[in-house]
């Protein structure tokens, strides 16, 4: 039988990705920190963001609980630096990352990006 391996990949440290459960993120992906694990009692895990601030004016970054729904692994790096008209993509855009899907393939490498989530 094979020793105790640790399934948990969200452990305190971890680098994340977030979406926010709110209609003006919906569709973004931002980074954080793990600081608390998955918590058995809440389903949440307690993250220190790596942007977003805590309010208004506010330079404290924000730190939130949120469900594991929301939460996932940093994806690795893509292999490839081309993308095909229609293609589902995550595109850096306003400091983090946007679900959208290739409109238009440009010159030298770029591309249209179309957001489905701010219709953009």
């Amino acid at each position: 039988m094979a020793g105790n391996v640790d399934v948990d990949p969200f452990k305190k440290g971890t680098q994340v990705e977030v979406s926010l459960d709110d209609d003006d993120f919906r569709g973004s992906w931002y980074t954080a920190t793990v600081v608390h694990p998955i918590s058995k009692k809440t389903h949440k895990i307690h993250l220190d963001f790596h942007i977003l601030t805590s309010g208004d004016n506010s330079a404290k970054l924000l730190r939130k609980a949120v469900g594991l729904i929301l939460v996932r692994l940093i994806p690795p790096r893509e292999a490839r630096w081309w993308f095909n008209v229609s293609e589902d993509v995550d595109a850096f855009h306003n400091d983090c990352w946007w679900e959208g899907i290739v409109i238009t393939a440009l010159d030298g490498g770029c591309y249209s990006v179309f957001f489905q989530s701010s219709r953009e």
